[in-house]
């Protein structure tokens, strides 16, 4: 086993982390899909945000 590996348990932080992920992934398409402006200037702000 590794050094500082905690045997698979997570820390609550990171479990919190793992769950704002999850929910920010899983809103993502339909938010995208709900605003008023063109693709493009979609992609753009995906790419950018990404790119950050």
């Amino acid at each position: 086993m590794p050094v500082g590996s905690t045997g698979g348990a997570l820390p609550p932080a990171e479990w919190a982390l793992l769950a704002v992920a999850v929910v920010g992934i899983s809103l993502a398409a339909p938010l995208a899909a709900a605003a008023a402006v063109p693709p493009l200037a979609i992609a753009f702000w995906r790419n950018a945000a990404a790119g950050a």
